[in-house]
């Protein structure tokens, strides 16, 4: 439809906003971060449309859709796009397709609810609104890629002044578009050799750069591919020997017919080698989306093969399109080689279209500025798990940095975090298991080195003989009197014991906390902690303050709108 009516795709904090009273046909697309928060680029949006002064007739010339990114494992699942929904018909707009609400538990993950929610907005378009312009015209079938793509000649008019760069880095104003490079201090494991777990220390060193952070902040770091998986793919595309012009054949990309596209930064180089692209910028060990196989199909003259890439773009083919694809975590790389004969029919300017950019990792900081001062810590898991595969799944990102050396170049940039730093000697508690504990190292150390001691750390994992994460600097602030350390390792007894086991045991002392207007940080996986913690903290007040299922309700409830509970987890 794109090629016959037009349209335009903004980031949320690039659309004029007044637009709203003029435009017609708008789609919303948003996630949900922190505690049911919008995310950072909607918030200009949101504070305009949340004004009291706008009157129930503001939007009644808007027609629109929302579709949410979310996760089912968070208590406030798509809680931004159901509230910008409703907001938006409260303020006159007309929801003309029902809200979408994607879901990473779904087992094709956001495709499982953006393909039947684009089925809709289409037959609406397409069928209604823009019936006439259409009536007699074919919409492409296979678009042209979006990123253009094309071999630069170094060589041509003999000029040799283009030189290939990989990132454009400031360590005076590190941000996004333009990150920080600082060394690899230490890549330390955390667990022992013999364990499963493999759980690293990781310490950048800051010192050269204008880096700054507070506690609860997040660091971001630049992934890179593997040589391993690049090598895989340099000669696969269609008019590129990568074998022998990897590091010589000079590639430049812009933005093609899709205005709306853009590139991972606005410093974004003029020209790079081939394998530079393929290392640092595509996401070419990720796990397919739809457009791969698109591509993938369109060129294939194999006619089995076609046949297959074909079917798993129906509706009846995505069973078939789980079984081999998300269920076994095949990644782009491996579907290639199973596929290898469509390949070499593949330009190379669908590159970027087919494998898409890969996208920095963010981390909680477990560093204190005040106590580890020009270093930023981070606790990271190393993924690494058995599917039928005959390889093991590894992480992009984790698989590369646990074969860094010291000495080594990262770029990263730090952002606020959604765990606040409460003023002065309030009390806090803080929950975290796992990894999740990584910001609460930050937390108490900091707070202890400005001599607030009312410090609480309910930790859990699995064994406490491989799974204690820092253990002797916690039994070290627990015996200097800076923070009451309570752990829960649950495969060290028949029974399993976890953090909101702990909290229960201890109601008593955690109710007292929280009469003393105490502050609860939760940070970990979302599955079922979260609301296990919860329940944890709603029965203690019923027990140890004799208060009823509403009121203990309600208290918690308080608690979260005034952010004295908030949580910070991922899937």
């Amino acid at each position: 439809m794109n090629n016959v009516v037009g349209a335009i795709v903004l980031p949320m904090d690039a659309y004029p906003i007044d637009d709203l009273l003029v435009d017609h046909h708008v789609l919303f697309v948003c996630s949900t971060t922190g505690d049911g928060d919008a995310p950072d680029n909607m918030l200009s949006l949101w504070r305009c449309l949340l004004r009291r002064s706008l009157p129930p007739t503001t939007l009644s010339s808007l027609n629109y859709s929302v579709f949410g990114l979310g996760d089912s494992s968070y208590p406030k699942f798509n809680f931004a796009a159901k509230r910008l929904n409703k907001r938006l018909g409260v303020l006159g707009g007309t929801e003309v397709v029902e809200m979408g609400l994607a879901d990473d538990q779904h087992a094709l993950g956001i495709e499982g609810a953006f393909r039947p929610w684009m089925d809709n907005v289409l037959r609406y378009f397409i069928e209604g609104v823009f019936a006439n312009e259409l009536k007699g015209k074919t919409p492409l079938s296979f678009l042209p890629p979006r990123y253009r793509l094309q071999l630069v000649d170094n060589d041509n008019d003999g000029n040799d002044s283009i030189k290939p760069s990989v990132r454009v880095h400031d360590n005076e104003s590190p941000c996004k578009n333009t990150p920080a490079c600082v060394p690899l201090k230490a890549n330390t494991r955390l667990t022992p050799t013999t364990h499963f777990q493999d759980v690293r220390h990781v310490v950048l060193d800051i010192s050269s750069s204008a880096i700054t952070y507070t506690p609860g902040d997040v660091v971001y770091v630049l992934p890179e591919n593997t040589e391993g998986s690049v090598n895989e793919v340099l000669d696969w595309f269609e008019g590129v020997d990568g074998t022998t012009c990897a590091d010589s054949t000079l590639v430049g990309i812009e933005c093609e017919w899709d205005a709306s596209c853009s590139l991972p930064s606005s410093h974004f180089p003029k020209c790079l080698t081939w394998r530079q692209l393929l290392t640092h910028y595509l996401d070419i060990q990720a796990t397919p989306r739809r457009r791969f196989f698109e591509i993938m199909a369109h060129f294939a003259t194999d006619e089995q093969q076609k046949e297959k890439l074909e079917e798993f773009l129906t509706g009846e083919g995505q069973e078939a399109l789980f079984d081999y694809c998300h269920r076994m975590r095949r990644t782009c790389v491996e579907v290639m080689k199973d596929f290898h004969s469509t390949c070499k029919n593949i330009p190379f300017s669908y590159a970027v279209d087919m494998f898409g950019f890969m996208q920095p990792r963010a981390f909680s900081i477990a560093s204190s500025p005040s106590v580890h001062p020009g270093e930023i810590h981070a606790t990271i898991a190393i993924v690494n798990y058995k599917t039928r595969m005959s390889s093991p799944r590894t992480g992009v990102f984790t698989s590369w940095l646990s074969s860094l050396p010291p000495q080594s170049t990262l770029s990263v940039w730090t952002q606020k975090g959604t765990l606040p730093l409460p003023s002065g000697d309030t009390p806090i508690i803080c929950v975290g298991p796992g990894t999740g504990s990584a910001p609460f190292r930050s937390i108490i150390n900091e707070r202890a080195s400005s001599g607030y001691f009312d410090n609480t750390f309910v930790f859990g994992n699995r064994n406490v003989d491989c799974d204690f994460f820092y253990k002797d600097e916690w039994k070290m602030l627990e015996e200097d009197g800076k923070v009451k350390l309570f752990t829960a390792f649950s495969r060290d007894q028949e029974e399993k014991i976890y953090v909101q086991h702990v909290i229960a045991e201890n109601g008593a002392f955690f109710y007292e906390k929280l009469q003393n207007n105490a502050h609860i940080l939760l940070s970990g996986n979302s599955k079922n902690m979260p609301k296990q913690v919860r329940a944890a903290f709603v029965n203690l007040l019923k027990t140890h303050g004799s208060m009823g299922e509403d009121d203990a309700e309600a208290f918690v409830s308080h608690m979260e709108k005034k952010k004295r509970y908030v949580s910070e987890t991922w899937s």
